[in-house]
């Protein structure tokens, strides 16, 4: 019973940490679908953008396998991945 009250309780965390992230990586993906063309390769700003999706799709895959592990360890696993993430905090833990 406590291990339910547990994943419950972290469960609402680990949903404000999804939306959180979503919210970060929207106007990132939007920048990058209304970047002007023609893309130059050494494009700073452009490249910046897509490291910044991939370290959000990083962070959003983690996050995936985290809900999908053992529920009695879902707590410190969402406290080791705040600690970790460039785009999340303990504020979001709750």
């Amino acid at each position: 019973m406590e291990d339910l009250v547990k994943e419950q309780a972290a469960t609402p965390a680990l949903r404000r940490i999804r939306e959180h992230l979503l919210r970060v990586k929207a106007p990132i993906d939007r920048q990058i679908r209304e970047y002007p063309t023609p893309i130059a390769g050494c494009d700073a700003q452009f490249n910046y953008l897509l490291d910044e999706r991939r370290r959000l799709a990083h962070d959003l895959n983690h996050l995936e396998a985290i809900e999908g592990g053992a529920p009695d360890q879902l707590r410190q696993a969402l406290k080791n991945f705040v600690t970790e993430s460039d785009y999340a905090d303990e504020d979001l833990l709750g």
